[in-house]
């Protein structure tokens, strides 16, 4: 096959039985690669170099194996995937596959005396191939790992040698132990969490039925709020009908003024007539040193026009004169007006503020000539009150 020749034969490896289980590396002694399983078809057995520390863990364990024994022989399990080396026998010899499955099969440990290389083959008894010279084991052909005849007789190749390299003490059954051990302490740690999260979740649970709680109670609130609100809304509807109501009245009231304007300019017009007419008056009057009380009202002045008009006849003449002279008259003591009693000064100073008329000589207009004398009566009266006639 163009391998190269060692130098020692076959004969000197002989079967080693006491290899102690534990985890090994399994080691290609012509290449120096490890046998792994292949990472995407991991059916397929393949040689690579080895893993340094710094790399990925779980590549640099893809080249660990369990040995277990068997017997006199011993089973290859790897560490990650729990397959098994098996070889698929019955075959023609060139296409015998070699494969990694769930069924374990059975190999013998050959190791070439003073050394540490060793023949992987079918365990099957070592006389019984001395006549053909020959048995079957795993090879390597180029990175590919197979079954092949290894010649008994012959020269050793290098590509059929192994190394087996220890690298822990654990059994496959103490890794399974202390496999439970670890899904153990993982599940206990994942029921702590549970517990936990059990715990918030019902704190959770609580949280949330007081915010219920206190949603319904802003509901019921909002629903109150949501009356009052409607209840101003209607308030709102009936002043602002109150109100339009109110507008059309003032409207009407603003036609009703503005249709009674011109009735308002005509008493305009009559109260600048009784400015005039006022102002007639004080000229008849202007020689007298005190003009008559004019703001005694238009309807006074007119009805003295009116009677002036008509003319002053009998007792009216008589009366309007004896008012007129007492306007005029003074008082010829003080201490006379203080002995008279406070209520005819009353009366007098009442009589005095009511009506201001105007002197005698200033009533041309009346058309009164001559004025009759004061019956007696009347001048006892004027005697009594402290006023004096003048004939």
């Amino acid at each position: 096959m163009g391998q190269a020749q060692a130098s020692s034969t076959w004969d000197t490896y002989e079967p080693h039985c006491d290899i102690a289980p534990g985890m090994y590396r399994i080691i290609h002694d012509g290449t120096n690669k490890v046998l792994q399983i292949h990472e995407e078809n991991h059916k397929t057995l393949i040689i690579r170099d080895r893993q340094g520390q710094g790399s990925d863990n779980s590549r640099a364990q893809n080249d660990h194996w369990f040995i277990l024994r068997s017997g006199d022989a011993f089973i290859f399990k790897h560490y990650q995937s729990e397959s098994y080396i098996s070889g698929l026998l019955g075959l023609p010899v060139g296409a015998q596959p070699l494969c990694a499955t769930r069924y374990p099969t059975t190999w013998a440990v050959r190791r070439k005396k003073d050394s540490l290389k060793c023949a992987i083959t079918i365990p099957v008894d070592w006389d019984e191939f001395r006549p053909k010279d020959s048995y079957i084991g795993i090879g390597v052909n180029s990175t590919s790992v197979r079954l092949c005849i290894i010649p008994f007789a012959k020269k050793e190749e290098l590509d059929q040698l192994w190394r087996l390299e220890r690298i822990g003490d654990t059994t496959y059954e103490e890794d399974c132990a202390n496999n439970a051990r670890e899904l153990e302490r993982q599940l206990q740690a994942a029921n702590s969490r549970c517990t936990s999260d059990e715990l918030e979740l019902l704190a959770m649970k609580q949280k949330l039925v007081a915010k219920e709680v206190e949603l319904a109670n802003m509901q019921s609130e909002l629903g109150k709020q949501g009356e009052v609100l409607k209840a101003v809304q209607n308030a709102s509807r009936k002043q602002a009908a109150e109100l339009k109501e109110q507008h059309k009245v003032l409207d009407a009231i603003k036609k009703l003024l503005n249709a009674k304007e011109p009735t308002i300019s005509e008493d305009d017009e009559k109260s600048e007539d009784s400015g005039v007419l006022r102002e007639k008056v004080q000229e008849v009057f202007s020689g007298e040193k005190e003009p008559p009380n004019l703001e005694v009202g238009t309807d006074e002045a007119v009805k003295d026009d009116t009677v002036g008009d008509r003319g002053l006849e009998g007792a009216d003449v008589e009366n309007y004169a004896v008012e007129n002279s007492l306007n005029k008259q003074v008082p010829s003591s003080t201490t006379q007006e203080q002995q008279r009693k406070g209520v005819e000064s009353h009366s007098l100073s009442n009589a005095t503020t009511e009506q201001s008329l105007p002197e005698p000589a200033a009533i041309p207009r009346i058309g009164i000539q001559t004025v009759q004398p004061l019956p007696a009566s009347v001048e006892q009266k004027l005697a009594e009150i402290g006023f004096f006639h003048f004939g």
